[in-house]
């Protein structure tokens, strides 16, 4: 200014550069952008959103452009009109510093004050995630899920129509694979847990005036080849399960959950009572010969479903899902059961060949995700909580040079200045006056 130049070519100069720093945060923002999509989906579970048509395209880099140019007008115009209406008096005079205003200090220290806030709320939410998740993953599934390999089977209807025949191929299947060496025990459920997949249906008691459908409590029913709670190590609670008899032969005879015992028949002994799951062509009771604890089937955070398993013989699937309890890696007998089941039927497919812990961890996917997200966010606001303070700090103690060596000559000593403009001393331990300074003022 005391060179000619105007007020308005002030105020353009200060806005082309802060504009011009917008800018350069706008581009590196989008290339963030882009390599934080790719790692977004990367991590989010298969079925969670539609991430492969998530992209940057032309409707995002417009938003930033248009974000990134609206933040440099707006963060640009204050200061540049306070810089246009300094005196050119006082910044020529040697050695002066113009100090902010209290005003200017305060809007200052108000945009760091609210960048820590905001940064707390998400290390809050974060927090709370992380340990809702931690309290997830430590539920009791209701068995033990290690060292269980797992495998769908699809039967077609036009090979194998009629029961007998499926039975016998899945009974000459679970004798070869229990012959594979490191397998300790084996056998099948239609509706394994956490495949995703249930049957439910009306329940009613034998002897108990019978309800309408739309009233009769709802169990889940699973249909389990034999060794089933044995191979999946799920707790016999009362009774008995089936003997090899009744698991080849149809005998009428059911084993219920805890929780189905507890809807049914509270404070009573289910043990041989009779009841109708609505699931077959004829309404045949099923006598209780066992109760087991209840298995978390839908996911570790659902709801436990009362539920009946019923031998393979009282309802047979086309489809099953084998259960291989094994002596170390499961994943080492994939090979061996996919031709163990090509030796019975050589057009036969297998799918699905999974863990079962991997089967435990895609139903906690969801929950991990957002676990993970909201970290991530709360991690990037910390950061820029502590840079916006370190930056404020930074400003005021630059502003504030000539004073702070007033008070030096004075006798103060830079511990008891620190503290008296933090209330903690750390701008001056962690390096925000620079050694040039500090040579200047001691």
């Amino acid at each position: 200014m005391a060179l000619g130049a105007t007020s308005q070519r002030i105020v353009r100069q200060i806005l082309t550069e802060s504009c011009l720093i917008a800018a350069f945060g706008g581009i590196c923002g989008t290339l963030l952008a882009l390599w934080a999509t790719k790692a977004l989906q990367s991590l989010a579970p298969p079925h969670l959103i539609p991430l492969r048509g998530t992209d940057v395209d032309a409707r995002v880099l417009a938003f930033t452009a248009a974000v990134s140019l609206f933040t440099g007008l707006l963060f640009g115009v204050v200061p540049a009109l306070q810089a246009s209406r300094n005196s050119p008096r006082s910044s020529l005079q040697e050695g002066r510093t113009v100090a902010g205003s209290p005003r200017q200090n305060r809007t200052r220290d108000s945009f760091a004050i609210a960048q820590v806030a905001l940064a707390l709320v998400l290390l809050t939410g974060a927090g709370l995630l992380i340990r809702s998740f931690s309290r997830l993953v430590n539920v009791d599934p209701g068995f033990q899920s290690d060292n269980i390999l797992t495998a769908q089977i699809q039967l077609p209807n036009t090979k194998y129509k009629d029961d007998t025949r499926r039975s016998q191929f899945f009974a000459e299947l679970l004798t070869k694979v229990r012959q594979l060496p490191r397998v300790r025990s084996a056998s099948a459920n239609a509706f394994l847990p956490f495949s995703g997949i249930i049957a439910g249906t009306g329940a009613e008691v034998v002897g108990r005036p019978s309800l309408p459908i739309s009233q009769q409590p709802v169990v889940d029913v699973a249909v389990v080849e034999p060794q089933f709670f044995e191979t999946m190590q799920i707790p016999l609670l009362a009774g008995r399960t089936f003997t090899e008899r009744e698991a080849t032969e149809v005998s009428h005879k059911v084993v219920i959950s805890q929780a189905m015992a507890r809807e049914l028949w509270p404070n009573e002994d289910p043990l041989g009572r009779q009841v109708i799951v609505h699931m077959k062509r004829e309404d045949t009771p099923s006598e209780i010969i066992g109760v087991v604890s209840d298995v978390k089937h839908a996911g570790l955070d659902a709801e436990v479903h009362p539920t009946a398993y019923w031998p393979y013989p009282e309802l047979t699937f086309g489809f099953m899902t084998l259960a291989i309890r094994t002596d170390g890696d499961p994943l080492w007998l994939a090979s061996a059961v996919r031709q163990t089941v090509l030796s019975l039927d050589k057009d036969q497919p297998v799918s699905e060949l999974r863990t079962m812990e991997s089967l435990l961890a895609a139903s906690t996917a969801r929950a991990r995700f957002a676990t993970v997200l909201t970290s991530a966010f709360a991690a990037i606001a910390l950061l820029l909580a502590l840079l916006g303070i370190y930056g404020v700090v930074t400003y005021n103690v630059e502003d504030r040079t000539r004073e702070i060596g007033i008070r030096l000559a004075f006798g103060a000593t830079l511990e008891a200045y620190s503290a008296c403009c933090s209330g903690k001393g750390w701008p001056w331990r962690f390096g925000v006056l620079s050694s040039a300074q500090q040579r200047r003022w001691g």
